[in-house]
C-alpha cells in the first residue's frame, strides 16, 4: 500500500529532483550525513520510463530519521505538476519502493514506527547497521500486485522489476556515526522585511541570546498550519522577558510578498518576516520545507535543523527554554552550574550517573559565541576540549545519551579559563 508519509511530497518539498535518468547515465549516490546514511542508487534506477523519486534524510523526532524512494508511474512533467498540486498528488500512481531508517539514543524501529502510529508491517524492517548509539534499518515491502495490475503495461513491468531489487539496494546502502555538516557553521546574510526596510544578519542576531529562525513558503501546507503556535509561542517568549525570537523566512516572498503578509495576519502572527536572501537554499542545504534553524548572537547554528513540522510542537519553546533557562524571571540567570577549576589544560565535561559511576558515550556539545566543538565521553565519562578562544566563556549541553539514560535540557557554562563541567545524569525509569 501507498505510505501515509509520500503524501507529504506535494508540500513538504521545495522542488520535486526525480532520481531518473537519460540512458546509460551515472549511478547516482545520495549522501545523508545527518541520518548517516549513503545510498548508491543500482544501475537498473537509471533510463526508466517511470520516475523515482527519493526524499533524503526527513527528520521524523528528535534523532530519527528516514529517507525514502518512490516510484511514480508516469512522465517527469507529470510528476512536476504532482509536485506543485495538493489535488494531482492525491490521484498519483505511485508506490515507496524502501525506506532507509537511522534512530539514535538506544531508539529500535518499534519506536520509529509508533510514532507514525504503527503504519509499517515490523516484519519487513531489518536492521543493517549499527553506528555509536545509530541503529540503521531498511524497510522493504514485497511488489504490490494490485498496484502493479493498475497501471499501464509499461509501468507495470518496470515497477516489478524495481520492486525485486532487493539484495541489490541493500549492496548500495552505507552506514557511518551520523554529523551534521551545518552545525557549527555561520550564517550571514542581507535582506529586507516584507515592508521592505534592510535587514542584517549581524544586526538582527545580536538582539538575542537565541533566536529560531523558520523558513516556510505560501504554498506549503505543514509551513501555515504550524504558525498559530508559532505566533503563541513568540508573544510568551516576550511576555517572559527570555533572551530570544523567533524570526521567518518566507521563502517565496520575493515573488508573494501580498500573499506572505496575509498568511501571517490570518494566522495571527506578528513576529519578524523576512524575503529569502541570495544563496538561501544552498547555505542551508534547504530542500524541504518548513525548516528551522536556531542560531546565537554571531549567527552561529547550535543545533541540527528541524525539517518539516515536528511531530510534538511543544519541541520549540523546549529548545528555546533549554538555550535560555525555563523558569528564570527577566534578569535572572538559572541555577548556578556545577563548575569547579581543574589543572588539566582543557576543559573537561564529566558526566556521571546518580550514584557517581562514569556514563560513556555521551555526546556533549560544546559552544562559544562563535563556533561550536562536539564530543563524546570516554569511559571515564569525560570529554575534554581544548580552549579555542582564548578563555571565553563557553555553553555546554548535552545532545545525546546511551540507553538507560534521561537527557538532562540543562545549559552549563565554563566561568574559568580551564575548568570541569559535571553533569549527573537520571536513570530512565
Amino acid at each position: 500500500m501507498k505510505k501515509i508519509i509520500s503524501l507529504l511530497l506535494a508540500v513538504l518539498l521545495l522542488a520535486g529532483t526525480a532520481a531518473s535518468l537519460a540512458e546509460g547515465g551515472a549511478e547516482r549516490t545520495v549522501d545523508m550525513p545527518i541520518a548517516g546514511m549513503r545510498f548508491t542508487e543500482p544501475a537498473e534506477f537509471t533510463g526508466t520510463k517511470g520516475q523515482i523519486h527519493t526524499d533524503e534524510a526527513f527528520q521524523l523526532y528528535g534523532s530519527m530519521y528516514y529517507a525514502y524512494w518512490t516510484y511514480f508511474a508516469m512522465t517527469e512533467e507529470e510528476l512536476d505538476e504532482v509536485f506543485h498540486d495538493a489535488d494531482k498528488a492525491a490521484d498519483a500512481d505511485y508506490y515507496d519502493l524502501f525506506y532507509l531508517i537511522s534512530t539514535g539514543e538506544g531508539q529500535t524501529f518499534d519506536d520509529f514506527n509508533s510514532l507514525i502510529n504503527n503504519y509499517f508491517d515490523a516484519q519487513y524492517a531489518t536492521q543493517i547497521g549499527q553506528a555509536g548509539d545509530t541503529t540503521f534499518y531498511l524497510y522493504m515491502e514485497p511488489a504490490d500486485q494490485k498496484f502493479a495490475d493498475s497501471l499501464d503495461p509499461e509501468y507495470k513491468e518496470e515497477y516489478l522489476r524495481l520492486a525485486a531489487l532487493g539484495d541489490k539496494i541493500t549492496a548500495g546502502i552505507e552506514c557511518y556515526e551520523p554529523y551534521d555538516p551545518l552545525v557549527g557553521t555561520k550564517v550571514e546574510f542581507t535582506t529586507t522585511d516584507l515592508d521592505g526596510n534592510e535587514i542584517s544578519s549581524a544586526d538582527l542576531f545580536a538582539q538575542n541570546e537565541i533566536t529560531m529562525v523558520n523558513i516556510w513558503a505560501t504554498w506549503c501546507g505543514p509551513c501555515k498550519n504550524e504558525m498559530p503556535e508559532l505566533g503563541e509561542l513568540a508573544r510568551r517568549i516576550e511576555a517572559e522577558g527570555r533572551d530570544a525570537a523567533i524570526v521567518g523566512i518566507c521563502n517565496d516572498a520575493d515573488e508573494e510578498p501580498d500573499a506572505c503578509k496575509e498568511i501571517l495576519a490570518e494566522r495571527n502572527v506578528d513576529y519578524l518576516n523576512l524575503l529569502p536572501f541570495d544563496g538561501l537554499d544552498e547555505k542551508l542545504f534547504l530542500t524541504k520545507l518548513p525548516t528551522t534553524i536556531f542560531v546565537n548572537r554571531n549567527g552561529v547554528i547550535l543545533l541540527a535543523p528541524i525539517e518539516g513540522v515536528p511531530t510534538d510542537l511543544s519541541r520549540y519553546g523546549q529548545l528555546i527554554d533549554a538555550f535560555t533557562g525555563a523558569g528564570t524571571s527577566a534578569g535572572q540567570s538559572s541555577a548556578p552550574s556545577p563548575v569547579a577549576a581543574n589543572d588539566k589544560g582543557v576543559y573537561r565535561v564529566i558526566v556521571t550517573d546518580s550514584s557517581g559511576a562514569p556514563v560513556k558515550g555521551v555526546t556533549i556539545q560544546f559552544c562559544d559565541d562563535t563556533a561550536c566543538m562536539m564530543g563524546k565521553t570516554d569511559e571515564n565519562g569525560i570529554a575534554s576540549f581544548p580552549d579555542a578562544a582564548d578563555g571565553h566563556p563557553y555553553t555546554v549541553h548535552v545532545l545525546k545519551v546511551p540507553a538507560g539514560y534521561e537527557k538532562t535540557a540543562e545549559e552549563f557554562t565554563t566561568t574559568d579559563v580551564f575548568c570541569d563541567v559535571s553533569i549527573v545524569l537520571q536513570q530512565a525509569a
